[in-house]
């Protein structure tokens, strides 16, 4: 088989803001989220008291149909996209267009100093052997015949650090591994168990100069597009395409 960077499809993004304490921005906040964006976030929100104080709490926002989801959990600020089902196409730059404005949203609201910032991505590909397919895709022959001859997982983990497009040193993890895809059934409304291959990617800045480091409006910005090039390019360095022995 080919193990082809076209053929994975996002099942989930996130956007993630680290800002400085924030405090008594609660109200503020989810009075300019469902202004701004109640079409989004069309369910019942859920806030939560806020402890210890300093913090900004606990607050989930989430569109009905479980699309898009915003979590702020103390001074973190995650906005996310899901695939809720196999036909429900997540676009990367489209995410990226509209994460842009909802952080917007809640910078402005919260009067906070953002001096952090994450882009994480999960793409999957099916692939009834998936072990043996990953294992073949990265090992040699030596290994493969013994101690990764048929393995029932398999996962591979990297981490380099380095500067990006103007935005100083980032980090970018990328994960690649095998798991079981729980996929609503089309047939019953039961769900079917689809094995996968997943490439889990994370760039950030770092978090050792994040204290003291003011992120303005157009560097975050700038951050999410260059993240968004850059993922593209790591997943092609993978997985160019070309052929996989698949033989068990």
């Amino acid at each position: 088989m080919s193990l082809d960077y076209r053929d994975f499809q996002y099942t989930s993004v996130q956007a993630v803001v680290f800002t400085s304490v924030v405090q008594n921005a609660t109200s503020r906040i989810l009075a300019a989220m469902l202004e701004n964006w109640q079409d989004l976030f069309d369910a019942d929100p859920l806030v939560l008291p806020v402890e210890p104080v300093g913090n900004m709490g606990v607050m989930l926002l989430k569109s009905k149909d479980g699309r898009y989801v915003v979590e702020i959990i103390n001074n973190q600020f995650r906005f996310a996209r899901a695939r809720i089902k196999r036909d429900d196409t997540v676009d990367l730059s489209e995410f990226v267009s509209i994460s842009n404005r909802v952080i917007e949203t809640f910078i402005e609201a919260a009067q906070a100093t953002v001096n952090r910032v994450a882009l994480l991505v999960t793409r999957v590909v099916d692939e009834d052997s998936p072990a043996i397919v990953l294992s073949r895709y990265f090992c040699n022959d030596p290994l493969l015949t013994g101690a990764l001859r048929r393995p029932e997982n398999f996962e591979l983990h990297a981490h380099k650090t380095y500067e990006l497009s103007g935005m100083g040193r980032i980090n970018s993890w990328v994960r690649c591994k095998t798991a079981i895809l729980q996929v609503p059934s089309e047939s019953t409304p039961t769900v079917d168990m689809q094995p996968v291959i997943v490439i889990e990617q994370d760039i950030n800045t770092l978090a050792e100069v994040a204290p003291g480091t003011e992120l303005s409006i157009l560097q975050i910005h700038q951050f999410y597009e260059a993240a968004t090039i850059e993922m593209d390019s790591i997943v092609r360095l993978y997985f160019p395409g070309g052929h996989v022995d698949n033989e068990q």
